[in-house]
């Protein structure tokens, strides 16, 4: 308030003024846009004195309208003329303050540019902090060498980085602060304006019939899609249908191992029977026993011609060892061919000689009585052990078939192998991918330091553009001040004028409130019919976004059933053709089980067995791994849907939850404008009733209100605290299961070891046996080889055979040289015989620790393959408990909006029902009572945002009508979206949460996988090298044994070819030689084949590779003991 001397012709008065209310928010707007750092909160207080000083100034008013009329009672025509130059002056005046206004627009304008300018720099500014962030954590975990200079000044870089982003956080602040006050401005002009937008609230509530409507639509797709649930489950009934045929299978499995166990109790049978034919053999050693000790008398006189050839042997025993070792090779060829031919013609020859001879002996020395019953059972016996080597052959023959069997296998765990091989490339080719990853981090971190650099730049640029500012704003205030001054002199001249204006004054307020009707009801037209066509776009899109979601999820579904039936018939037929492979292997088992009569043949089939069992057994564990991953797989995919489902309903809330805010603001506006209209048009006394009145209907209505809000509230505790429980039993199965299966995968693993170790050991024996028939083959061409070259060395020896051959019609035998060497022939077969005991007790021995060893890991495999049910049976029920909870948490949801649009509804009639737009204007004041009224009392806090029941929302939407005049309810709005916020930030959690708990069960399996392969080679190199040592032992053990042998066998050789040279020996002497020459020849046979037969597929399971060369060693040590055996038994004949 001013007072201000003004003279009128010729006389002084003073006048008291106050400035024009519209003008000077012109100029104030001017001047705050334009608005500095240091000014802001000067601009605040001063828009709180101008609104306390717009109260006075209408008082101001009334009493210069009172002075006019004084002053126009005092002075007459010639003031009439001044004024009218003063208008003329005014007219000027406004013209320049518009100017002043315009251009005051424009630099609000640029200023607004550099806000966004400046706030996107500042996101920039925030996403390098983000992203040096994960470059300083991704440099943390590689550069572990780097050196601590390096450190300290990546630390002091980062700190500064801090500060500059500390700084800019500050201006941000500060910006933020003006552009509030800005707000501030604005909406004080824009009261009006807003003030007209209440009677879109019709179209509103119409919108919101439409959005019901397209609910019931979007229930009626979740109807179709509960069907289709229905249909995935009877699939699933489907699903176990083949499983209880698979049981079905495996009985009848069960049932044909009953049979196997049948035939090998009929070969336990077989066994017994030949343990009667041994003792029968034994008793006829007996009776040869009785016959030796008979003619044992006869015996003595051979001890002194044996010490006579020892004497001369000796000293042909350097000269033999030369020629045998250069004709070593070509005898063996010629003596194989000669014993194949040979053979069958010397048995019969002997058998008839055999015969004349006794013949003539007995009627020579009638002394001598020898029992012809006790000659037919040595014949027998001789015949028996002729059948023996037959069956010795013929099981030959079936083991070479079996080991073409196992090799078949053998090719089978090469693929194994194979896969195995891929594998590891597929993890090596990932640790390259890590590599490039972490490269790829590298240059992340290479861009984050050009980056700081940009931002550095543009800090530069943002204090060259403060500068600028600073100097406009000083350019600004300069003029502003010229401004003042001028308004000042403008305002003293309006002043003096001011009492005959005040009818013009009150002509031109009529006129503009009638053109503000005008003005506000076409621009809420306007505004209605812009309104119309957003909320139109808005559901046609939402219709298109649900409808696109929907299908997805319907085809997404459809898919992972047609993958499941798919791989579900592939496993079928799988079954059906191992089923139809099984049948033939048992068929091929049951027919080696006939044809097999030996005990050591019956346990070659049982190892066989069992280890087929195994194989299908680990099969059948692959395949059930095989369906756990891909049952982790699905777990992954729906988890990933779940999120994208969580993420689509989140975008969808944010988007609603901005549309609320922006209505809830529209709201505040209208009764912000309202109140002020009401201020300005009502007297307090009637507001006062109006409010008393008001206020009484309105408590009544508000304890319903709070009542159905409690109950709310306490369903939506019960549901919180369900979803907390499954949340917890979830994370507790997870972590079992994840548990279950590590132990199934370490155990797995290990049955896959002592499986390849078997397989190993079977291809070791498989190359041992074919390297010992080529080496007997080539030896025994070498002995026959150089028994040729000894027959043309010492001719002396073709002459033995054909004097034997010539003299067996004029032998005279003698009993004593008989009974010599029938006692020999016994003693030596008993020893054979109890050495062959020893070898069948070893190999039972070892027999027996392989059946408990194999009953172990049957018993092993049982027990994973009851954990593995078991754990399915888990999995199934957290698949369903994940499906019921996806089911409440959709329907929660779904409640939720609907809640809110009901809300919404019921906030937007009581507006409607505010402003009525052919009321007058004291029904406008009577609703606007009212609602100034509930403002005051129902600040009710809207907690309850999510409802279980559509009974529910029918109680609540009865209530709405006679809530059709309040607009209170607008209050709560800023409640509902805090506690929207609040539930969306715990469902990102828990997602995070979800991610975290999979990426460190990955990490755990891969570290459980790491030490398992580490574990596994070391155990690998010491059973190799403990082998190794074994190995090197036996060679030269074996060594030393061959070594000993050869002198024995040399030995024997000089005192033969001695005995040859003298020809003292007699015919019947070389006759009984002969046939004891033949009857050792078959049983050394036969106990080379015996031997061969259990020392191939009974040897220990040793759990590592041997190189090749030490196999060639070993083998070649065998054959060379096994020729040397031959030429023992070759000399003792000769």
């Amino acid at each position: 308030q001013e007072i201000v001397f003004v003279q009128v012709n010729g006389c002084g008065f003073l006048v008291r003024t106050g400035k024009p209310t519209n003008l000077l928010r012109e100029e104030e707007f001017g001047v705050d846009d334009s608005y500095s750092e240091h000014g802001a909160q000067y601009d605040q207080t001063h828009l709180e004195m101008m609104e306390n000083e717009l109260a006075g100034k209408q008082h101001e008013i009334d009493e210069l309208s009172r002075e006019l009329e004084e002053m126009r009672a005092a002075y007459g025509t010639e003031g009439l003329k001044q004024l009218q130059e003063f208008e003329a002056a005014i007219k000027q005046r406004d013209g320049i303050i518009t100017q002043l206004t315009a251009n005051l627009q424009q630099a609000r304008r640029e200023k607004d540019e550099t806000m966004r300018e400046f706030l996107e720099l500042t996101e920039q500014s925030q996403k390098l902090q983000i992203q040096f962030q994960h470059a300083s954590e991704t440099l943390r975990n590689s550069t572990h060498s780097s050196t601590a200079a390096d450190l300290l000044q990546a630390k002091q870089q980062i700190l500064t980085h801090q500060q500059q982003l500390e700084e800019q956080d500050h201006l941000l602040e500060d910006y933020h602060r003006k552009k509030e006050a800005f707000k501030m401005q604005i909406s004080s002009l824009q009261e009006r304006i807003r003030a007209c937008e209440a009677e879109q609230d019709k179209k509103v509530e119409n919108s919101n019939k439409e959005i019901q409507e397209k609910e019931a639509v979007i229930e009626e797709l979740n109807t179709k899609i509960i069907e289709e649930e229905k249909k995935t489950r009877d699939l699933k009934d489907k699903v176990t249908a083949a499983d209880k045929l698979l049981e079905e299978l495996q009985e009848q499995v069960v049932q044909k191992n009953q049979e196997i166990k049948n035939m090998k109790l009929e070969l336990t049978n077989s066994k017994q029977k030949e343990r009667q034919c041994s003792e029968e053999i034994k008793q006829l050693m007996g009776t040869v026993e009785e016959l030796q000790k008979k003619n044992h008398k006869d015996s003595q006189f051979e001890t002194d011609i044996l010490q006579r050839m020892e004497q001369e042997t000796q000293r042909k025993l350097e000269q033999l060892r030369a020629e045998l070792d250069e004709m070593y090779g070509q005898q063996i060829v010629q003596m194989k061919q000669e014993l194949i031919k040979q053979h069958m013609s010397q048995i019969d020859e002997l058998r008839t000689r055999h015969k004349g001879e006794l013949e003539n002996a007995l009627r020579s020395h009638p002394s001598i009585t020898v029992n012809e019953d006790q000659i037919k059972l040595m014949n027998m016996a001789i015949n028996e052990l002729n059948i023996k080597l037959q069956d010795a052959k013929s099981q030959r023959e079936r083991l070479k078939e079996e080991v073409g069997i196992i090799l078949g296998e053998k090719s089978a765990l090469q693929r194994q192998l194979g896969d195995l091989c891929e594998e590891l490339s597929f993890s090596r080719d990932q640790i390259q991918r890590a590599r490039q990853t972490i490269a790829e981090q590298e240059s992340k971190l290479s861009e984050a330091y050009k980056s700081l650099s940009t931002v550095e730049d543009l800090k530069a640029e943002i204090v060259s553009a403060s500068e600028a500012r600073k100097e406009l704003e000083l350019k600004h205030e300069a003029e502003v001040t010229n401004y003042k001054i001028k308004l000042e002199m403008l305002e003293r001249e309006k002043n003096a004028v001011l009492d005959r204006m005040a009818e013009s004054q009150e002509a031109e307020l009529e006129r503009l409130r009638t053109q503000l009707l005008f003005s506000h009801e076409e621009e809420l037209t306007k505004l209605k019919e812009d309104l119309e066509i957003e909320h139109r776009i808005s559901i046609e899109k939402l219709k298109d976004n649900l409808g696109i979601h929907y299908k997805q999820q319907i085809d997404g579904l459809q898919n992972e059933m047609s993958q499941k039936i798919e791989t579900m018939q592939f496993e079928k037929d799988n079954l059906i053709t191992k089923q139809n492979q099984l049948i033939l292997e048992i068929s091929k088992l049951k027919d080696l089980q006939q044809s097999l009569v030996n005990s050591k043949s019956e346990e070659m089939t049982l190892q066989i067995n069992e280890l087929q069992k195994e194989i299908e057994i680990l099969r059948q564990e692959e395949k059930e791994k095989g369906t756990l991953e891909q049952e982790v797989q699905e777990l992954q995919l729906k988890t990933e849907l779940l999120e994208k489902q969580m993420k689509e309903k989140e975008d969808d809330l944010q988007e609603k939850f901005a549309q609320l805010e922006a209505e809830n603001s529209i709201l505040k506006d209208e009764k912000k404008a309202l109140e002020d209209m009401l201020k300005i048009h009502t007297p307090v006394n009637q507001e006062e009733r109006l409010t008393f009145i008001d206020s009484a209907k309105s408590r009544s209505k508000d304890c319903s209100w709070q009542k159905e809000i409690e109950i709310l509230t306490e369903e939506n505790e019960d549901l919180k605290k369900q979803c907390i429980q499954l949340t917890e039993e979830i994370e507790k199965q997870r972590n079992t299961f994840s548990f279950a299966e590590k132990n199934f995968e370490v155990n797995y693993q290990e049955l896959q070891e002592d499986y390849a170790c078997l397989l190993k050991v079977k291809s070791d024996l498989e190359d041992s046996k074919n390297k010992q028939e080529v080496e007997y083959k080539s030896k025994l061409k070498a002995l026959s080889e150089e028994l040729h070259h000894l027959q043309r060395i010492n001719p002396s020896i073709v002459k033995m055979k054909s004097s034997v051959f010539d003299d067996d019609k004029t032998f005279t035998p003698e009993p004593l040289e008989i009974g010599e060497v029938v006692e020999k022939d016994t003693t030596e077969l008993m020893e054979k015989l109890e050495v062959t005991k020893r070898e069948k007790l070893e190999l039972s021995e070892r027999l027996s620790d392989l059946s408990e060893q194999l009953k172990q890991k049957h018993d092993e495999i049982s027990f994973l393959t009851e954990e593995v049910k078991s754990l399915k049976q888990d999995k199934e029920q957290v698949l369903l408990r994940c499906r019921e909870l996806e089911v409440i948490i959709d329907h929660s949801r779904i409640e939720n909006v609907n809640v809110h649009d009901v809300h919404l509804s019921s906030l937007k009639d009581g507006v409607s029902s505010s402003r009525d737009p052919g009321g007058s204007v004291p029904k406008i004041k009577h609703d606007f009572g009212k609602e100034s009224k509930t403002m005051e009392v129902n600040k009710i806090p809207f907690e309850n945002t999510t409802l279980e029941k559509a009974s529910k929302e029918e109680q609540f939407s009865a209530h709405l009508p006679s809530v059709t005049n309040e607009s209170s309810l607008g209050t709560t709005d800023p409640g509902e979206s805090d506690k929207l916020q609040q539930e969306l930030r715990v469902l990102k959690s828990e997602q995070n949460d979800l991610r975290l708990q999979m990426e460190a069960q990955r990490i755990c399996l891969s570290l459980v996988y790491s030490t398992h392969v580490d574990q596994v080679r070391e155990y690998m190199e010491n059973e190799k090298d403990k082998a190794l040592c074994n190995l090197k032992q036996e060679l030269i053990s074996a060594q030393e044994e061959k070594i000993k042998e050869l002198q024995k066998i040399h030995q024997l050789e000089l005192q033969n070819i001695k005995t040859q040279e003298t020809g003292e020996m007699k015919p019947l002497q070389l006759l009984i030689g002969k046939l004891h020459k033949a009857v050792s020849e078959e049983c050394s046979h036969f106990t080379q084949t015996f031997c061969n037969v259990h020392g191939e597929h009974y040897t220990p399971a040793l759990k590592c590779e041997v190189n090749g060369e030490e196999k060639e060693t070993a083998g070649v040590h065998t054959s060379e003991n096994q020729e040397l055996g031959l030429q023992d038994y070759r000399c003792e004949v000769q």
